[in-house]
């Protein structure tokens, strides 16, 4: 079981916007550097930039996509933000058969989806995503991600700097949040306070907050 949690690691933070360009823009105001085109997510209403990090991390602004009239889901709660945020991050496994039992032993329930998309460079990206479900704790409960058989999208990504602390805030069960990642083994620091998420990054401009 511990090589299965050691195998826990965060692939990436997103961050919600309502507009793609006006949430590149915020971040390249908090990190110093401009954020790659993704690309779009058939079915599901939104596009993406990327920002690669060190350690096959990377940020993710994520927005609707402004070809669609009618938005629905994450593109709607999307286009309703006053301005971009840390919304949740993303945590990076190779396969769900380590990860279910810690579910089931944490009292949490799961949905799973397959996603897809084509890279600038014309290259198809396909994933599995898992999410947890039957928990209190919103956005700040992190979603999981296997890339399977994919080139791992910080492969194209120029690093920008580094993670070095991520901060999860909560208002409630702040106990059986930090006895759940502890079981996965990630490194958060879990606070009293407001609900959201603080990411400390070193850049070579110096440190950045999100």
């Amino acid at each position: 079981m511990s090589e299965q949690i050691s195998a826990f690691q965060i692939d990436h933070l997103m961050i919600g916007a309502a507009e793609l360009a006006g949430g590149c823009t915020w971040l390249t105001e908090k990190m110093g550097a401009s954020a790659s085109p993704g690309g779009r997510h058939p079915g599901q209403g939104t596009v993406n930039a990327l920002l690669g990090l060190s350690q096959q991390c990377y940020l993710e602004v994520i927005a609707p996509d402004p070809d669609l009239a009618e938005l629905a889901g994450l593109a709607r709660s999307l286009k309703a933000l006053s301005e971009p945020l840390m919304r949740t991050f993303a945590v990076r496994c190779s396969g769900f058969d380590g990860l279910i039992p810690l579910l089931r032993d944490n009292g949490f329930d799961y949905s799973r989806q397959v996603m897809s998309r084509q890279t600038p460079k014309g290259e198809q990206l396909s994933w599995e995503l898992l999410f947890v479900e039957d928990h209190p704790f919103g956005l700040q409960m992190p979603f999981f991600i296997d890339w399977q058989d994919s080139v791992h999208p910080c492969a194209d990504l120029v690093p920008s700097g580094a993670l070095k602390r991520l901060i999860v805030r909560l208002d409630h069960n702040l106990d059986r949040y930090r006895k759940f990642v502890s079981d996965l083994g990630l490194p958060l620091r879990v606070e009293s306070g407001a609900p959201g998420l603080t990411a400390d990054i070193e850049t070579p401009g110096g440190r950045a907050q999100l």
